[in-house]
């Protein structure tokens, strides 16, 4: 199955809807799955909030970011708060 939405950061029916891409039912059916139900729409709403803090929080994103261009795991006081290099 092609899927058009970010698979990587949507979890299919728990923080989201991913459909089929070119295929305008798929699209439809998860826009209505979505609509039905205001109790579902809520708790999509509250689930993608606590995944996107989770994915995109400051200090996992620094860190992500400071390892990636050290090649080494730093600790979130050093993300923060980098010490000067002599």
């Amino acid at each position: 199955m092609t899927i058009c939405g970010h698979s990587d950061i949507t979890d299919d029916r728990a923080t989201g809807v991913l459909a089929e891409q070119f295929e305008p039912a798929s699209l439809d059916a998860g826009i209505r799955w979505v609509l039905d139900y205001p109790a579902r729409r809520q708790a999509l709403g509250h689930d993608v909030h606590q995944r996107g803090e989770k994915l995109w929080k400051p200090t996992r994103v620094a860190g992500s970011y400071a390892q990636r261009c050290t090649g080494r795991r730093w600790s979130v006081a050093e993300t923060l708060f980098p010490l000067p290099t002599a």
